[in-house]
């Protein structure tokens, strides 16, 4: 399973939330917020008495590859890990803005790559998922690939769509 380390976001609040899907690659479990749990078979979760963070893990096969995902909300943004190396990867901030043009529903996605390689193809990997999750908050994206493909988008929406 994916070691993640909790970054610091600005001062970000977790929101509550009535009930999580946590997928691991053995099975799935629903984790009530109104129970504190600190690990399950290895696998050390977010527990209340430091601030519970609201988040879904899945690991699945894209094209061959293990994928491991994990999508963490905060009141303001969304961190989410994709790896196939079992580690973090490049660290991309995602902003949405809107366009300017005639119309203000065309969106423009913006990247700011913080942390390792700065390249064409990661930053069209954030914002396509970007895209693919529609979401209004900014979202704060490591990824670790060894190749980018359409089904990853697809994946990751769909794990979003479970915090949903």
């Amino acid at each position: 399973m994916l070691v993640m380390v909790f970054l610091l976001i600005e001062s970000s609040q977790a929101r509550p939330s009535q009930s999580l899907c946590l997928r691991t690659p053995h099975r799935s479990k629903t984790m009530d917020t109104a129970k504190a749990m600190s690990a399950d078979n290895g696998h050390v979760f977010p527990s209340l008495a430091t601030g519970f963070i609201p988040s879904v893990v899945a690991s699945v096969s894209i094209e061959g590859c293990d994928t491991d995902i994990s999508i963490m909300e905060f009141t303001d943004k969304l961190f989410i890990v994709i790896s196939q190396y079992k580690k973090l990867g490049t660290l991309v901030l995602v902003t949405k803005d809107a366009a300017n043009c005639d119309d203000p529903k065309t969106l423009v996605y913006t990247t700011k790559v913080l942390f390792g390689k700065d390249e064409a193809e990661v930053e069209a990997a954030a914002k396509n998922i970007a895209k693919t999750i529609e979401t209004s908050k900014t979202i704060l994206l490591s990824l670790a690939l060894k190749k980018f493909s359409p089904p990853l988008y697809e994946a990751s929406y769909q794990l979003w769509s479970l915090t949903c």
